[in-house]
């Protein structure tokens, strides 16, 4: 899986409100709502941005979600192949084209 960068509090808060609802038919985004009584329930002064941002990865997480459910469906994520060898020869003529310029 891909690392993801952001403010580890907000995932850690999703993690905490289950990602998801569920309804009827399968999970639901959380609603602003939930979060609200989630948030005085828990004390947590969550700002609109904090709110929003995580309605929006809801969002995407029931997405996702409904997407992988078919059998035929690719990973959420993509592996980036390349060549290493080529990348390491790569930087090491970078380095030495440095080392060159400054006279070494």
């Amino acid at each position: 899986m891909p690392e993801v960068k952001t403010d580890k509090h907000i995932l850690d808060w999703l993690i905490e409100l289950s990602f998801c609802d569920q309804g009827f038919s399968g999970p639901v985004p959380l609603s602003y709502q939930e979060l609200d009584a989630w948030a005085r329930l828990t004390n947590v002064l969550l700002t609109w941005e904090e709110a929003r941002y995580i309605k929006m990865l809801s969002q995407e997480y029931c997405s996702q979600y409904i997407k992988s459910g078919q059998r035929d469906a690719p990973p959420p994520y993509t592996t980036v192949d390349f060549d290493q060898q080529a990348l390491a020869d790569k930087v090491l003529a970078s380095f030495r084209s440095h080392s060159r310029y400054r006279g070494k």
